[in-house]
């Protein structure tokens, strides 16, 4: 299984802490761009071209660090993850409204890079019918971790940021999941 999606996220945002604790916030963005444009280039090797779920995700650190260093401030990148969630949460609960869940559509569109085994299972109606359960859920989810990352960006120190924001959103997946079943 590809997991470069599971990881578009972690890898630039951990540099930029990393480097945002040892030094400059200008020298942290520049660093968060650097991994995100890696991902963008292993994403290219490991899967023969570059999908749209990367460019959004590379796109929105480009912009977000571009607001952060032309204001001086590192509140907009902080941010981040959070109006991404949010705007994530709103079109996954809104797919799940309109009976076109987010989850089948990308379970559909992302199968190829699974087992065979795996395929197979992806097919089954009742692992559909499971996917389209947790759409919903996994929706309100993910505005409730925006809502928590917004607190953190403004009120928590950098690695609790972090944590509550990248690791954090990982937990609120499985959470997701384990109440949808």
């Amino acid at each position: 299984m590809h997991i470069m999606p599971l990881l578009l996220d972690l890898i630039p945002l951990f540099v930029f802490v990393v480097l945002d604790s040892i030094g400059k916030m200008r020298y942290a963005l520049i660093g968060a761009i650097t991994a995100a444009c890696f991902e963008l280039f292993f994403s290219y090797i490991a899967v023969g071209y570059i999908d749209s779920f990367s460019i959004i995700f590379a796109g929105s650190i480009l912009l977000f660090a571009a607001l952060s260093f032309y204001f001086n401030n590192s509140i907009y990148f902080r941010l981040k993850p959070a109006i991404i969630g949010g705007v994530t949460g709103l079109i996954v609960i809104t797919t799940s409204f309109l009976n076109k869940p987010a989850l089948l559509a990308m379970a559909d569109h992302y199968s190829n890079f699974f087992p065979d085994t795996m395929q197979d299972v992806l097919v089954t109606q009742h692992f559909r019918d499971q996917l389209a359960n947790t759409n919903g859920i996994l929706g309100i989810g993910l505005i409730i971790h925006s809502s928590v990352t917004t607190w953190a960006a403004f009120n928590a120190g950098r690695w609790l940021w972090f944590f509550i924001s990248t690791p954090g959103l990982y937990i609120i997946i499985f959470l997701s999941i384990l109440v949808s079943i």
